[in-house]
């Protein structure tokens, strides 16, 4: 019980930054200081480490942290903003901005 208490919360509130994110990036789209840099958002919560965004990525920058799905260390500058990671997610557990 508890443990679904905090899953929820914490998609909640992973919900709400991504709204604050989308929000701000669809209002202000020339803040973004690089346009080869790519924001992406794992729901830790969400992601159940199926590894479909793994698998979808074409650049491969993904990869699979205590069983949730993270960004490899220094290769965020090279997503190609595709979003096959995000398409794929069953779970909705990825954004890319």
């Amino acid at each position: 019980m508890f443990s679904e208490e905090i899953a929820e919360f914490m998609d909640t509130q992973f919900n709400k930054i991504v709204n604050i994110f989308k929000d701000f990036f669809d209002n202000n789209p020339n803040e973004i200081p690089n346009s080869d840099f790519k924001l992406i958002i794992i729901s830790s919560s969400t992601c159940t480490g199926c590894k479909k965004c793994i698998d979808n990525c074409p650049v491969s920058i993904l990869e699979i942290k205590d069983n949730v799905a993270s960004v490899k260390s220094l290769q965020n500058g090279k997503c190609i903003d595709c979003k096959e990671c995000e398409k794929s997610c069953q779970m909705s557990a990825i954004k890319v901005y």
